[in-house]
């Protein structure tokens, strides 16, 4: 079948289709076999992602190479995003039988950037990655929408029937989850004049955008921008040692991930562990927080991971009361066990969930990847609360009010509280593994049409630990977005300050107003700030409301002021408003 949609609406009655066909074939795969393949399969995109990190991390020729970075990652976080569709719509639909196919098919993920795979495919067969025997399927793809390529997907050779017939049909519903996809984006996000097409004799699936839109600019919308990328690697690189020694290709599968680098992921966890729990008041505020006391949750979440990290696939499943009774994990209490495993199933029946573990009736299903980033999720939730909580401070919000006050800033009085989400979901989830339901915006102050969107940190101790500094770089990012929000939604925003904005900040309705972000901390922090949202200090705050911002005559939608201050140029990026 090939279809083309030239306009939103016959896009819409296709979406309806696709929806029912997914609702269709989901229905049939009815058992906990498919959930095994699945999380199999999600093992392995994985271990392919740890490679690509690898290489690209230590080769300079791809360290260079932004649109590569920007296309694989956009690519794997489709393929978890599928998969975890996928196993939310099977599993409503699963009669809680013992899994029928106890096998564990090993396979691997790849990509090829090039035209013709076939010469990817014979360079792995002359290396001996891959054998005669093995079941290669493989998919074309268009990665960022242009750049021609393929996926691949290698079952060892001593696969059967019923599982090729399965990962068959698994693709056939990763094939349908990426048409929704793209209707979507045409629907939602793209401009008019924009055409998706699909053709199931090729497999090729593409939009084609109107002159001037890319498809960076229409990823920037939804907050998947380098910045975004970066961040992600950073929260969810999970072991810098295994990173360094694994290799991760079809002649070492078999052996799961292996007992020496079992040592070294127990040594990381250790380290994990001292750095989070020597954060002043961290362990406190997670048991208030989780009810299970830090070291006890961190031991049993490590426990479990050992036991899923020398199987295939680094897949664990288990009869819920068997997992309770688990030699490894006798030395806790049931209780202890069994609250850490409910904060780490998450909601996953609910529509996006993501959780750790995976619980259908009496069985409990999870892999490696899957217990490392959701623990990692809720300790970063928590560390968040901690250490936002500790830079709130009111004395020195209202010293950052009074200070542009005095030198004739037209400001609000108080915080404006924004009771819905602000940033896009994709930087939300990167940043702090959810979507905030409400925020506020601390300081707003306005001079010739010149509006300061600030966000203030105050910091009790210049001593800060590597892991805070960090946290910086994330609220950068995020009051980036939160700013983007005002210029996109400045009607809902006025509504929320509950006064007249224009005329308590002697805004010119007749003239564009320029939005400019801003986070400001009491004390110098070695933080390097990032071009969209620049970090100074209160003395340069001080500087700036001194010497006034000048009347702005720019219709760009963005662009940088540059100021002279104290001894640095800052340049303030900032986002144009028509009234």
């Amino acid at each position: 079948m090939r279809f083309i949609a030239k306009n939103k609406k016959e896009a819409g009655r296709q979406l309806a289709t696709i929806k029912n066909e997914i609702a269709a074939l989901s229905s049939k795969f009815n058992n906990l076999d498919i959930i095994i393949l699945l999380l199999c399969l999600e093992d392995a995109i994985h271990n392919f992602e740890i490679m690509f990190l690898k290489h690209f991390t230590t080769t300079e020729r791809l360290k260079r190479n932004k649109e590569l970075l920007l296309s694989v990652y956009q690519f794997i976080t489709q393929w978890y995003q599928v998969i975890n569709e996928s196993i939310l719509a099977i599993s409503g639909n699963i009669n809680c039988f013992p899994p029928k196919n106890i096998k564990i098919p090993q396979f691997c993920f790849g990509i090829c950037l090039q035209s013709d795979i076939n010469d990817c495919l014979l360079e792995l067969y002359r290396k001996g990655r891959l054998s005669m025997e093995d079941l290669i399927l493989c998919k074309p793809r268009l990665f960022l929408n242009r750049i021609p390529g393929w996926f691949f997907i290698a079952v060892r050779g001593d696969y059967n029937e019923k599982i090729k017939d399965r990962i068959v049909g698994v693709l056939e519903l990763r094939d349908l989850f990426y048409k929704k996809g793209l209707l979507e984006t045409m629907i939602y996000m793209c401009p008019e004049g924009t055409v998706v097409e699909f053709d199931d004799s090729t497999g090729l699936r593409r939009i084609t955008l109107p002159a001037g839109v890319t498809v960076e600019s229409l990823l920037e919308l939804e907050g998947v921008t380098p910045i975004a990328i970066e961040t992600y690697t950073k929260v969810f690189d999970w072991n810098s040692f295994f990173q360094e020694i694994a290799k991760e290709n079809l002649r070492s599968i078999d052996l799961g991930k292996g007992p020496k680098n079992l040592d070294f992921l127990k040594k990381e966890d250790e380290e994990l562990y001292k750095a989070y729990s020597s954060i002043n008041g961290f362990s406190e505020t997670f048991r208030n927080f989780y009810g299970v006391e830090l070291h006890v949750f961190f031991s049993i979440v490590s426990e479990i991971m050992y036991l899923c990290y020398n199987n295939i696939h680094t897949l664990g499943w288990w009869e819920y009361h068997d997992l309770l009774k688990e030699k490894r994990l006798n030395q806790f209490s049931i209780e202890d066990v069994k609250r850490t495993i409910h904060l780490l199933s998450g909601s996953t029946r609910a529509k996006g969930g993501y959780g750790g573990f995976i619980i259908i009736g009496n069985h409990v299903l999870t892999n490696f990847r899957r217990l490392s980033v959701s623990r990692i999720i809720l300790l970063e939730k928590c560390f968040g609360e901690v250490f936002n909580n500790d830079l709130k401070g009111k004395a020195f919000e209202e010293a950052c009010r009074n200070i542009l006050r005095d030198r004739g800033f037209k400001t609000l009085p108080g915080r404006v509280e924004v009771t819905e989400p602000v940033v896009p979901p994709q930087v939300a989830f990167s940043l702090w593994g959810k979507q905030k339901q409400k925020t506020d915006f601390d300081v707003i102050s306005s001079q010739n049409n010149n509006v300061l969107v600030i966000e203030c940190k105050e910091i009790k101790s210049p001593d800060l630990k590597p892991r805070q500094l960090k946290q910086f770089k994330k609220y950068l990012v995020e009051h980036f977005y939160k700013t983007k929000w005002i210029q996109r939604n400045f009607r809902k925003f006025c509504s929320y300050t509950g006064v007249d904005i224009c005329n308590l900040l002697s805004i010119d309705k007749k003239r564009p107003l320029y939005l400019f972000p801003l986070l400001v901390t009491n004390i110098l922090i070695p933080v390097e700030g990032i071009a969209e949202t620049p970090l100074i200090t209160f003395i340069e705050l001080k500087e700036i409301a001194s010497k006034g911002l000048p009347v702005m005559n720019d219709n760009h939608l963005h662009g940088v002021l540059e100021l002279e201050v104290s001894t640095r140029k800052l340049e303030l990026p900032w986002l144009l408003i028509v009234i």
